[in-house]
């Protein structure tokens, strides 16, 4: 791995622990500022050790390829065009029925 990746790999680390902190700090404005000291100190170890824990730790990767994704429709075959005329048996149109065409008053 190339010094360039090695130091945005850690910055996003960092960025990303940071941010959870800071979350975690903005939810918990109503309690005491000891606690909210100790969680932005604890933030920022666990920031600095970020870059240092990737050689330790083993890597895992989520290979999102092969991941199923859900489909929010069902896909259902084109139907066949309708005609506004009904046919008959014997292929001549035939208009509607008298009760469709009948106008309401």
């Amino acid at each position: 791995m190339s010094l360039a990746a090695l130091l945005i790999e850690g910055t996003l680390r960092a960025s990303a622990v940071m941010l959870a902190a800071l979350i975690t700090v903005a939810c918990l404005r109503r309690r005491s500022a000891a606690l909210r000291h100790w969680i932005l100190s604890a933030a920022v170890v666990a920031a600095m050790a970020a870059p240092f824990l990737t050689f330790v730790t083993p890597s895992y990767r989520v290979p999102l390829d092969t991941i199923p994704r859900p489909r929010l429709f069902a896909v259902a075959p084109p139907a066949a065009p309708v005609d506004r005329l009904r046919t008959s048996p014997s292929g001549t149109s035939v208009s509607r029925s008298p009760i469709a065409s009948r106008s309401v008053k």
